[in-house]
């Protein structure tokens, strides 16, 4: 099954604040590019002007897919805000 979060600053998280996040970016980062080696993870990025990210991955179940969300240092240390659902993949570029 597919199932994609969708990703928000957290509410008033700008400018110094965000800067002083770094760090917990970084592990955002790094925790999806290890889920994405792993072939966890479909694709992940974010719009150019940072108003949301969007990670479409696979899991077995909502329980599965609710713990990677969880396990996401961007989300589980309230840098960002998450929404999980289920996804239906439609279209996939091939090569």
């Amino acid at each position: 099954m597919h199932f994609a979060y969708h990703l928000h600053l957290a509410p008033g998280l700008g400018g110094d604040e965000l800067a002083a996040k770094a760090p917990i970016l970084e592990r955002h980062y790094a925790y999806l590019s290890d889920l994405c080696d792993r072939g966890v993870v479909t694709l992940a990025g974010r719009a150019e002007d940072t108003s949301f990210g969007i990670v479409i991955f696979e899991a077995d179940s909502i329980e599965e897919a609710t713990g990677i969300v969880e396990g996401d240092p961007a989300v589980a240390e309230h840098v960002m805000t998450a929404e999980l659902k289920e996804f239906r993949l439609a279209l996939l570029k091939s090569g």
